[in-house]
């Protein structure tokens, strides 16, 4: 899922010797050390999913995916290439939620590596980082667009970032429904975040008991805990809540925890 965490874990195994792609997604201000996702695989999920009706963002509630076979003839390629160029490899990128059922069909034997956050911290953190694109679009225009960004940001409490946090919220239940699925069916690691920054010796020993060649490196290089949002900005519905502590609980009870 989005703003789960995954680029901080996806850099920290690129660090301990895993190899993640070789042509990445460049850093930006959401992301400043990078996004680590190979394009391959990125441009090929963002293509499936522009096909399925959604934007390349992925963002989806309830979203069943329909592929054909030649998709699944594209991303075999694609692992084929991998595979050629190095012993062992991984790819990242939150949109692999909404494209599982596509690698579940293929006879390519592939390990998941699960991770997500707390639902308040992932869709504040999304929320945070659509404000923080809006002011730099606004400011743009002149004094004009920074009175309007600055009163938005004003009324941020309020309705007129309601509907916005509204879709990031059922984005969370989505995509973490589509995690506990996969990973009820299919087997991998499935990890909350802040379990891989208390215990990364723990989760490193697990990966090399799986047979990945990696040679450890404390998290805490990576980890800069200022840029991780932890404060929800506007107060969730009570039937979200409900739902969402649901899956969290679930997704506790599936997870690794020591």
């Amino acid at each position: 899922m989005h703003r789960s965490g995954t680029s901080l874990i996806t850099q920290w195994l690129q660090a301990c010797g895993l190899p993640i792609g070789d042509r990445l997604l460049d850093g930006d201000q959401s992301n400043f050390d990078g996004h680590f996702e190979d394009l391959d695989f990125l441009n090929f999920n963002t293509g499936l999913l522009k096909k399925n009706g959604l934007s390349w963002q992925g963002y989806s509630h309830k979203f069943v995916l329909h592929y054909q076979p030649e998709h699944c003839e594209t991303i075999k390629k694609i692992v084929e290439r991998k595979s050629r160029i190095y012993p062992q490899f991984g790819w990242k990128d939150p949109r692999n939620c909404l494209v599982l059922p596509l690698y579940a069909s293929l006879t390519e034997e592939f390990d998941y590596f699960f991770i997500y956050r707390h639902y308040s911290e992932v869709t504040t953190s999304l929320l945070n980082r659509e404000i923080r694109e809006e002011r730099k679009s606004e400011f743009s225009k002149g004094l004009i667009g920074k009175a309007r960004f600055l009163w938005n940001n004003m009324q941020k409490e309020r309705a007129i970032y309601q509907p916005r946090l509204t879709i990031f919220q059922n984005c969370w239940l989505d995509y973490n429904s589509k995690i506990l699925d996969h990973y009820t069916r299919y087997g991998g690691l499935l990890f909350g975040l802040d379990f891989i920054l208390q215990n990364d010796r723990l989760v490193f020993d697990m990966l090399v008991k799986r047979g990945y060649d990696l040679n450890y490196i404390e998290i805490k290089e990576f980890y800069n805990d200022s840029l991780m949002n932890r404060k929800t900005i506007i107060p969730l519905t009570n039937s979200s809540v409900t739902e969402a502590d649901e899956l969290l609980q679930l997704l506790d009870s599936h997870a690794i925890s020591k």
